[in-house]
């Protein structure tokens, strides 16, 4: 019954995606409906398979939908076939790729750019409708994304790497390795904001 229910949810979840313009494949499991924001002109793909949980009776860990922002008109998430994604949240102005078979922990949080940025007078920008302000994010292939990590811009990470639960990833993690820490450090606000990139750590077998 339980099953059934699923599936049933599922399909009905399906057609909701197709109507604010989501590219679906088939057989995907929806637990909850995703939160969808997508720009006119930006495109969300869901491939073969794929897993997406925003319900705590599906996985008690997460605490919110997951959800998927394409926010400028150039924007793109492709999650390909195989992937399970539970109550993450996938925010681009520029693109987003997520491999086939990679699985993304419980409010996990993935940013292809800083939502914000400096401007005169002591003012703050925002990147919403600007793609020039995203760098595009890459996660090979059967990957595992740890609960509350956080992927920042220009972020490649190769197939088969493992991101700790809770680790802050601000530059590439070669294929097979576990990305562990927080790279954050106390110093002087530069004069343009920039990511910390030197000290987030890559562990090879």
């Amino acid at each position: 019954m339980k099953l059934f229910l699923i599936h049933l949810l599922s399909g009905i979840g399906r057609l909701l995606l197709r109507l604010r313009g989501v590219r679906t494949g088939t057989g995907i499991i929806l637990s909850g409906f995703p939160l969808i924001k997508k720009f006119p002109g930006a495109s969300i793909t869901i491939g073969n398979g794929v897993t997406i949980h925003s319900l705590t009776r599906m996985n008690p860990v997460l605490s919110h939908h997951t959800c998927l922002a394409a926010l400028s008109n150039q924007a793109s998430i492709i999650l390909e076939d195989g992937c399970g994604i539970s109550g993450a949240t996938l925010v681009c102005v520029n693109g987003i790729r997520i491999g086939r078979h990679t699985l993304i922990g419980a409010d996990a949080l993935i940013l292809d750019n800083d939502m914000h940025y400096p401007r005169s007078g002591a003012r703050w920008g925002s990147t919403l409708g600007q793609p020039e302000q995203g760098q595009p994010i890459s996660i090979g292939e059967g990957c595992f994304i740890g609960a509350r990590a956080t992927i920042l811009k220009g972020v490649t990470i190769g197939s088969g790497s493992v991101v700790a639960a809770g680790a802050v990833v601000t530059r590439d993690v070669p294929p097979g390795c576990l990305a562990i820490g927080n790279p954050a450090v106390n110093k002087p606000l530069p004069e343009r904001l920039k990511h910390p990139r030197e000290t987030q750590k890559a562990i090879c077998p």
